[in-house]
């Protein structure tokens, strides 16, 4: 009996030994300096961030043009999906405010072009401009009424300068007072206003 007590005791002991020896090592590091940075999108028009007078025609006579072209870049770090030319304002002043003819429906759209583009030719993918009005011809009213149509109108889709200021993409545009313009136009006026947005997704 004494034995099997002694061998239990023996047995404990080693077990309690045994519990107290077990070690595991460990080490910690650190991960720092996580930053998250916005890219950025930056439209620019002949290189600032609005232009004025692209198109200015005074002292008109029927018969007369003006070419002029707007330079688009993107001197951001995001690449963009598309430009879409938003809502255009025409603000007529009629010398006879009872005159029965607007004139911007007869400042005549003669060659539009975007990236080298013909905007006033069906088949570019919907880019192009239509009589809408239904004057016979394409004009300022034209353009008012193409963008205003809201999200996928007729002048959205349009391809996007790349990032980094470098890549251009020019509207280039001629606008000509029609010879048909009426006398009741004499000593009206057009100011033409165009908007632009450069979008970096395909459902903006």
């Amino acid at each position: 009996m004494k034995i099997i007590k002694s061998t239990l005791v023996i047995a404990l002991v080693l077990g309690a030994v045994g519990a107290t020896t077990a070690a595991f090592f460990s080490d910690t590091g650190t991960s720092s300096a996580n930053t998250f940075t916005a890219g950025t999108l930056v439209l620019k028009l002949n290189g600032a961030d609005n232009a004025t007078a692209n198109w200015t025609l005074p002292n008109m006579a029927p018969g007369d043009s003006v070419s002029g072209s707007l330079m688009l870049t993107n001197t951001g770090t995001l690449a963009a999906n598309h430009v879409e030319i938003n809502p255009v304002t025409n603000s007529v002043t009629d010398a006879a405010p009872a005159a029965a003819n607007a004139i911007d429906k007869y400042l005549q759209i003669t060659a539009a072009t975007y990236n080298g583009d013909n905007l006033l030719s069906s088949g570019d993918g919907g880019k192009n401009l239509n009589d809408s009005n239904g004057n016979g011809w394409i004009d300022l009213d034209d353009l008012e009424s193409a963008v205003n149509a809201g999200e996928g109108g007729q002048l959205d889709n349009l391809a996007a300068p790349a990032p980094g200021g470098m890549d251009t993409k020019t509207l280039s545009m001629t606008v000509t007072f029609r010879t048909s313009a009426p006398d009741d136009l004499q000593g009206d006026s057009d100011t033409m206003s165009l908007s632009f947005t450069l979008n970096q997704d395909a459902t903006q």
